[in-house]
């Protein structure tokens, strides 16, 4: 074997390499993607299959069994005070009427009422139903329609600005966290003035609809122009307290309890209606809500992947943390990356 020795053209790397020196390298920048689109989650795929824009049995994934008897608990005692007003409400109006007809006999006493109204919504609370008909057993139907209007309008443009300017952080929380307040809020940002009437005419809480209208930016006159016409509602329930004065006084006819009956039949009618319409809307953007959520949580977890890891991807003005390590990472010593002398094998 001849000894001959050429000059190198390079120095050959250092096996393993240094941990000052070594940088790992970088994937090809179009290269194949290396995260997907998360899959639903038991919630997202419970809400998918449900229609409708509230589930009970949806609302109940991923509470603690605490939690669970507290909210049937607290639903049991709800119904039960439906139940026994329904059944006993004459001896309450009887038992509120006489302290109603004094604030009737005193000057500007119709305000008292308004009031009533305009402090029960500050949280919203039960009740209303009663105030309402005791306006209507006490004023009659034309002034006690006037003041329960006043009294509402009043509560929800109160609440309006209470959501709007107090809580639209935690509105912006429950439209990320909430499948349905994210579906109703979507409705409402496409369906503008016509949706909000809707929504307010169906069975839907009003004070929700409302904390709703105003975490997703509607215009306050959209708000107060749908409250407005959404104010016959109450008519029912002022035209019952008309109708527990005359029954007791012995002044009832069948022709006003006939129009009683249509009265309220008309309202539950228009109500289910109204729930239902805003259902189908809700179930044609529950998929895209959803689909909406997966790719947030690609994003937060897979950045790797196109479109997520350009830098526009992120948001603008926001604080990121990113863990890096402060000194590079080499591999294990028994880890042989060539013969030792500069040549693979």
């Amino acid at each position: 074997m001849s000894n001959y020795s050429v000059d190198r053209l390079y120095d050959p790397p250092a096996y393993p390499p240094s941990t000052e020196t070594f940088v790992p390298p970088k994937p090809p920048s179009n290269g194949p993607r290396r995260s997907r689109t998360p899959s639903p989650t038991r919630s997202e795929i419970d809400a998918l299959n449900t229609k409708g824009i509230f589930s009970i049995k949806a609302s109940m994934n991923g509470k603690s069994k605490k939690d669970k008897i507290i909210i049937y608990a607290i639903m049991a005692v709800l119904a039960i005070i439906t139940i026994l007003f329904a059944i006993f409400h004459k001896q309450i109006i009887d038992w509120l009427q006489p302290t109603a007809d004094k604030i009737h006999n005193m000057k500007l006493g119709w305000l008292i009422p308004v009031a009533i109204l305009f402090v029960m919504s500050f949280p919203p609370l039960v009740g209303h139903e009663i105030v309402m008909i005791l306006v209507g057993v006490v004023w009659g139907l034309g002034p006690g329609f006037a003041i329960a209007a006043a009294g509402t309008l009043l509560g929800e443009i109160g609440n309006f600005f209470l959501f709007k300017y107090m809580c639209h952080a935690r509105g912006e929380k429950y439209e990320r966290t909430k499948i349905d307040y994210a579906c109703l809020a979507r409705i409402v940002r496409e369906g503008g003035l016509k949706v909000a009437v809707i929504a307010r005419y169906s069975v839907i809480p009003p004070h929700f609809t409302t904390s709703v209208f105003a975490t997703c930016g509607m215009k306050f006159w959209v708000f107060l122009v749908s409250a407005i016409l959404s104010l016959p509602r109450h008519f029912a329930t002022v035209y019952i307290g008309v109708s527990i004065e005359d029954e007791s006084n012995g002044s009832s006819s069948k022709k006003e309890k006939l129009i009683n009956f249509l009265v309220l039949g008309v309202t539950i009618v228009v109500s289910i209606f109204a729930l239902r319409y805003i259902n189908n809307l809700s179930d044609g953007v529950k998929q895209e809500v959803i689909y909406e959520r997966r790719k947030a949580r690609q994003a937060r977890d897979g950045l790797s992947a196109p479109p997520y890891d350009r830098p526009d991807s992120l948001e603008a003005g926001q604080n990121y943390t990113v863990n890096v390590p402060l000194r590079t990472q080499a591999p294990a010593d028994n880890y042989r990356y060539g013969r030792g002398d500069g040549r693979g094998y």
